[in-house]
Order: C-alpha cells, then structure tokens, then sequence
C-alpha cells in the first residue's frame, strides 16, 4: 500500500529511453547527407595506394564511414545517463516511502544504494563504450542482406561501354555507406538495451 503510489514508475519508462535511443539516426537520415560526390572521389583518390587501379580501397570506405559512426557516441552516453539518473530517482521515491517510519535511516541507506547505482554505471559504462569501440574500429558483418546487395560495384544489367566508373564508385561508395551505417545504428539499438538491463557484477 505504501508503494502504490509510485504503481506507474519502473520498468516501461526505461524502456521508452531505450525505445527513443539513436532513433534519430534511423528512418530516413542519411549518413552520407553531408558529403558530395567530389568529396567521395577525394576520399577514393587518396586511399588508392598500393590497390590495383579501378578497385576502391576499403580504407575510403572506411574514411567516410567513421566520422558518422563516431556521431553514435554522444546520444549513448546521454542514454546510459539518463537510465542511471531516472533508477536514482525512484530507489529515492521507494525509499522515502517504505522508510517513512524511520526517517533516520533513509540517507543512509540512499547513500548505499546511491553507491551501488553509480559502481554498477561505471562498470556497465566501460562495457558499452567497449562495444561502441567494437562496432567503429571492426567492419564486419554477416547480415544477409548486405552480403547479397553489396557484393559487386558493376551492375550486372549494365552494359560494359557505358559504364562511368568513376560514377558507379561514387554511388556504390555512398550505398555501401548507407547500408552498413544503418546496420550498425540497429546492432547498437539491440544490444545496448541488453547491456544497460544486465548487471555487470
């Protein structure tokens, strides 16, 4: 009875900050908005190296890539703050409640609790931010779809001598980009939630 009064706190308002994370970043945005066409064949152009000529390297795909991924950063950690502050908050609601007898006792045991939270932040903090670091500095992935739409820069139904390489990287370049950023942004939807409800410890 003395907790019905916080009957609509818990579970589901965590939930929703899971629900809006990196929700900006999906939908409609696109990753390679900001960058034009003659961007993308300088970054073709400077990381040709030691590639045989007419193959894009890996490492412009990288260079484009990157900085969009590095965008994920500050709205995770506004997301993992928010979780920490709002678990701070009703453990304060529940405890001030159940505790209303012995008032003594509540700040010290908040204080408990407090410590408790702000450890297990730090702890699930440094495993986040590792996962972040896996997904910016590691390409990978075994998704499917990629894998079959992202395969080839020449399209098959085209014919040879009107191919504009030139054209077809920088498109293929922004489509790849397109792709493996959204696969990313939903990797990191899906795990971090996970993450942020398992206790480290």
């Amino acid at each position: 009875k003395r907790l019905s009064h916080i009957k609509d706190e818990g579970g589901y308002k965590v939930k929703a900050l899971f629900k809006n994370l990196l929700e900006e970043f999906t939908g409609d945005y696109k990753a390679t908005s900001k960058y034009k066409d003659d961007d993308i064949n300088y970054a073709l152009t400077i990381h040709e190296g030691d590639s045989i000529p007419g193959f894009p390297s890996v490492d412009a795909f990288y260079y484009l890539l990157r900085p969009e991924l590095e965008n994920l950063r500050d709205p995770i950690q506004e997301c993992l703050i928010e979780v920490f502050q709002y678990l701070e908050t009703l453990s304060t609601k529940i405890l001030e409640t159940s505790f209303q007898r012995f008032p003594r006792v509540i700040d010290d045991i908040n204080d408990f609790v407090s410590k408790f939270l702000n450890e297990e932040r730090d702890k699930t903090k440094y495993i986040v931010d590792s996962l972040v670091d896996m997904e910016i500095n590691y390409l990978f992935t075994n998704d499917y779809e990629y894998l079959t739409n992202y395969t080839t820069f020449i399209p098959k139904n085209q014919e040879k001598d009107r191919i504009d390489t030139k054209n077809i990287f920088i498109r293929e370049i922004r489509n790849r980009i397109e792709a493996y950023f959204k696969l990313v942004v939903r990797n990191l939807r899906d795990s971090i939630p996970c993450l942020l409800f398992t206790s480290p410890s």
